[in-house]
């Protein structure tokens, strides 16, 4: 930079700041000229003017009407997924409810299982031994006499297995020391 071009431009501040208006001619202008927050508040007016047609709180407001559509929506969803779990557990509760006429047949079953066990036992029994006594099969017929009459008792009449489980128990100890003995020796 030259030396007169500082002169120069220092002399072009100082007659720009000599120029500017006085502090009462500046206060003359902000009271007659609008402030500044009032143009700045027309502005925003103005560039939001779609924001102030959201918050209106008439019938016709665009943002009430999605929010309140949203709202109904979304409580009719509601509304159906509860109805839809009330039936299903209605159904459930219908499904493992048992009928009348099944709970007659039910108490009947369990009237004569108590009145007939030997029968009942004998009956499977004999069906499970038929077959394989036709095809002359002594093992079938001894496997099968003891699988299907040892079941069917047991799960039919659990009782039985209560009174006689300790004379069993002590029965299959003895036949398990004699196994031993015969096998491993004295």
């Amino acid at each position: 930079m030259k030396g007169t071009d500082l002169f120069f431009g220092g002399g072009c501040r100082f007659i720009q700041e000599f120029n500017k208006p006085s502090l009462l001619e500046q206060l003359r202008e902000t009271v007659s000229s609008p402030s500044s927050t009032d143009k700045l508040a027309e502005k925003l007016s103005a560039d939001w003017a779609w924001a102030q047609k959201l918050l209106k709180s008439s019938p016709d407001n665009t943002l009430r009407q999605q929010i309140t559509s949203s709202r109904t929506a979304i409580q009719d969803a509601v509304d159906k997924a509860q109805s839809s779990a009330t039936k299903v557990q209605d159904t459930i509760e219908w499904m493992q409810t048992p009928s009348e006429v099944v709970n007659g047949y039910k108490a009947k079953a369990l009237e004569v299982r108590g009145k007939y066990p030997a029968t009942i036992c004998g009956v499977i029994t004999t069906m499970a031994i038929v077959p394989p006594a036709l095809r002359r099969a002594p093992f079938g017929v001894a496997r099968n006499l003891v699988l299907a009459g040892g079941v069917s008792s047991a799960l039919l009449y659990p009782e039985f297995f209560f009174r006689m489980a300790p004379k069993i128990s002590s029965a299959a100890s003895k036949v398990e020391q004699q196994v031993k003995e015969r096998v491993i020796g004295k």
